[in-house]
């Protein structure tokens, strides 16, 4: 395989259309593999050159749209959702470009690849860049092609430049993408003066937020103080919620109240704990009142799980899945016969930057949540003021308490 290509963009025929531009007299055959349109493209050989073959493989969203949603069940959207982990997982030496891949990856609707199954086709190198330029897309290039940038894994842009590889190395400086008007509409096209001198973390999340529907005040302030937590502090803030939720979720048969209980004490994680969730400890395990609130812990631990690699938290205000917190409490916290110190100290942390840039896109979420349960039309269609709107403020609890040291959880400041 030479490359995936990732658009916000779709169209198969188009693609075939600009392949024909290059290659006029070849024979094209069609077919239908699962879910893919796949197109064969037999090159016929020249004087000196012999006959060569491509094969393109291309599939869409069924809906697409500008924002990614994780239950929409398309087959594409969790291969989508699993380029996303992917890149938050990777280091990055320019952390803005990290985050706007990210942000970009959140708006495809098309993936497909190019290959190149026999000979070598002139002129290749030329039709992979007027496809990427054409569909502004995303490339995903394996090392040693004859469009490849890096010795490892690696993004490329529209112009095939080095947007990202494995060992966080890049070569540009920013990485722009823009929403199809019958999708959304990006308010960076038309930058008001109130935007003009904002950071470039909030111009961001401000483009995220109006393509996802979601209208946020303009004089939402962006300067106050930001001081990230100690990691281990974070990480025993997860482990609160991984106690808890095993003490109302799991029977005591399976995992005995002793084996909780030591967990929590030998980690001295009641010194994260409010004094209700204390009392937990002590309450019945079925409990079906607890049971029924520990839903909203699901929502803070998706944030506090992303500081240490999990994926990015949601927007769309859709509730944590139990497969996700399942995920969290096996992968992304620390097993009960470990130290949660050594634990959060095996694991590479966010950025201080990142945690920003991430808390102030809830923190914009959050804006609008609160304006529609007032009464006003700033948030999608479909997003319910007080449900959707409390899983946004549960997400940005976390992200903001991160960023809020010294002050306890329940004195988070969230206004």
């Amino acid at each position: 395989m030479i490359c995936t290509f990732y658009s916000h963009n779709t169209g198969f025929d188009k693609i075939i259309e600009l392949i024909k531009t290059f290659y006029s007299k070849s024979e094209i055959t069609f077919s239908k593999v699962d879910n893919l349109d796949v197109a064969e493209i037999h090159i016929t050989g020249g004087f000196l050159k012999g006959a060569s073959k491509l094969k393109v493989s291309y599939r869409q969203r069924l809906l697409p749209s500008h924002l990614l949603v994780a239950n929409d069940e398309c087959p594409l959207t969790p291969n989508l959702l699993g380029l996303s982990g992917f890149v938050s997982n990777l280091p990055a030496l320019n952390q803005k470009v990290k985050s706007q891949l990210l942000n970009k990856i959140q708006t495809l609707n098309s993936e497909f690849s190019i290959i190149q199954e026999n000979g070598s086709s002139k002129n290749l190198d030329k039709l992979l860049k007027l496809i990427a330029s054409e569909f502004k897309a995303i490339l995903f290039v394996q090392p040693r092609t004859i469009i490849s940038k890096s010795e490892s894994q690696h993004f490329l842009d529209e112009r095939l430049n080095l947007v990202l590889d494995v060992h966080g190395n890049s070569e540009v400086k920013e990485l722009l993408f823009e929403i199809d008007s019958k999708y959304g509409y990006n308010i960076a096209d038309e930058e008001s003066e109130e935007t003009h001198d904002l950071p470039e973390f909030r111009k961001e999340n401000l483009v995220i937020c109006t393509n996802a529907g979601f209208k946020v005040a303009n004089s939402l302030p962006t300067g106050w103080d930001r001081n990230i937590r100690p990691s281990i502090e974070i990480a025993s803030r997860l482990n609160v919620i991984k106690a808890l939720v095993l003490w109302l979720m799991v029977p005591k048969e399976n995992l005995p109240d002793s084996k909780i209980i030591e967990f929590v004490d030998k980690n001295m994680l009641r010194d994260f704990m409010t004094e209700d969730e204390t009392k937990i400890l002590s309450a019945d395990r079925n409990d079906e009142g607890l049971r029924n609130s520990i839903g909203w812990k699901f929502e803070n631990a998706w944030s506090l799980a992303w500081f240490f690699g999990f994926t990015e938290p949601e927007i769309t205000g859709t509730m944590m899945s139990g497969e996700l917190m399942q995920q969290i409490l096996m992968k992304y916290s620390c097993p009960l016969d470990e130290l949660v110190s050594d634990w959060s100290a095996k694991h590479k942390a966010r950025s201080e930057s990142e945690v920003i840039a991430k808390e102030d896109l809830f923190y914009c979420l959050h804006n609008a949540s609160r304006s529609a349960q007032m009464g006003g039309k700033t948030v999608p269609e479909g997003f319910d003021p007080m449900r959707s709107g409390g899983v946004i403020h549960e997400r940005r609890h976390s992200l903001t308490w991160m960023l809020s040291n010294g002050v306890d959880w329940e004195e988070t400041d969230l206004s």
